[in-house]
């Protein structure tokens, strides 16, 4: 990449940053009277549900902290992180240290689920959080949800209890995925901790078990050894954990100082692009089948944001690390679809959810899933990341 487009991506990420996405969730997101964030934020900041959920409250949390960490510690970040941190303290444990799914708004508990992902990014907040404010107490609850989440995974292998592994026995990429990145951040904000054990396990259950490079593929659900299986769950491909993996696999690849490891992240980082690439509207799709079929979930064709943002990265760090202007091409192409469909420019931060075609299907900024994460972190890694290129070059 030469120095000019460097500088021109560069200023293009760093404003719609600082200017485009972080004012609306600092405005519209955070419930200065109770704590924590609100569960669903209207296209123009107005609040149309008051609830609280569990993982959104850690990744709102962890993305303020992580702006501290990465980018200056602004006063307005650090006390916008602490009000989801204090909620979490305080609200999101179950009395067996599980986190609740859903909260009323001052922190009343109405759901509990079984999955590991709130507990995940819980863990990166508080860690990022002790890190940026030298908080103590949060950096001991951490490391105590954190080994918790190992040996649970250690133990059942999955990231759910609601399963009957008897009758068919799985593992699914979601959780590999999830553990992988959260002892990459918690290795990075509270080093004082033996986990690359951890890190290395997680990092192989990514390529040894659903990566499958003769066919170009990661399986999101496997059999305990890697096998396929042929059901709708068994042939699903998923472009976005794909191209996500992708660059968890790279920056493990970098920490290792393995630059095989760093290569099979280029590779997946490819093939997610070949496979989930919609030659005829563009953008990626949500979900494909192995082998062709029709996808089991109603929503495949539709283009949501966080894929997208991490292919921008996912494709920034490839190109940083294969000098190819293939990747280089294929970033391109991301970034002007990007772009170019989920910024809204009239009030703020993006869209999430856009038909095939790039139409807006629903015009919510905050909802269950989507919230003040995705479109940040990769705004930020890609700002640091083209920082770096310009300061080798």
């Amino acid at each position: 990449m030469d120095k000019r487009r460097a500088r021109e991506l560069l200023r293009i990420y760093r404003d719609e940053l600082l200017d485009k996405v972080m004012p609306f969730w600092l405005k519209y997101g955070v419930d200065r009277k109770h704590g924590g964030y609100y569960g669903g934020v209207e296209r123009d900041g107005e609040v149309y549900d008051r609830d609280k959920y569990g993982l959104f409250q850690g990744r709102v949390a962890f993305m303020f902290s992580h702006l501290c960490n990465l980018w200056e510690k602004r006063q307005e970040w650090l006390e916008a992180a602490k009000q989801g941190v204090d909620f979490i303290k305080k609200h999101a444990f179950d009395v067996d240290g599980g986190m609740y799914f859903r909260l009323t708004e001052d922190g009343r508990p109405l759901h509990r689920s079984r999955a590991i992902f709130g507990e995940s990014f819980a863990v990166m907040a508080l860690a990022e959080y002790a890190k940026a404010a030298g908080d103590e107490e949060a950096a001991a609850l951490a490391k105590d949800v954190y080994w918790r989440l190992v040996d649970r995974v250690r133990n059942s292998g999955t990231a759910q209890d609601n399963s009957y592994p008897e009758n068919r026995p799985v593992v699914t990429h979601g959780v590999p995925m999830i553990m992988l990145n959260t002892t990459q951040m918690i290795r990075a904000a509270l080093p004082d901790g033996d986990y690359q054990q951890v890190a290395r396990e997680n990092l192989d259950k990514i390529l040894k078990l659903h990566y499958k490079p003769e066919r170009g593929m990661v399986l999101e659900t496997v059999g305990p050894a890697g096998e396929e299986l042929d059901t709708p769950e068994g042939r699903c491909l998923n472009p976005g954990h794909m191209i996500e993996s992708a660059w968890f696999v790279m920056r493990e690849g970098e920490h290792l100082a393995d630059q095989k490891v760093i290569e099979a992240g280029m590779s997946i980082a490819r093939h997610a692009m070949r496979l989930g690439w919609d030659d005829k509207h563009g953008g990626l799709f949500s979900f494909l089948d192995a082998e062709g079929k029709t996808p089991q979930q109603p929503e495949w064709d539709m283009k949501l944001w966080w894929p997208h943002t991490e292919a921008l990265y996912a494709l920034l760090l490839a190109t940083h690390h294969s000098r190819e202007a293939g990747f280089m091409e294929l970033f391109d192409k991301v970034h002007e679809w990007t772009f170019k469909y989920f910024p809204d420019r009239e009030y703020g931060e993006w869209y999430g959810y856009l038909h095939r075609d790039g139409s807006v299907a629903n015009d919510l900024k905050a909802s269950t899933l989507k919230g003040c994460f995705h479109v940040p972190r990769a705004l930020l890694y890609c700002v640091k990341l083209l920082e770096r290129i310009l300061k080798n070059s």
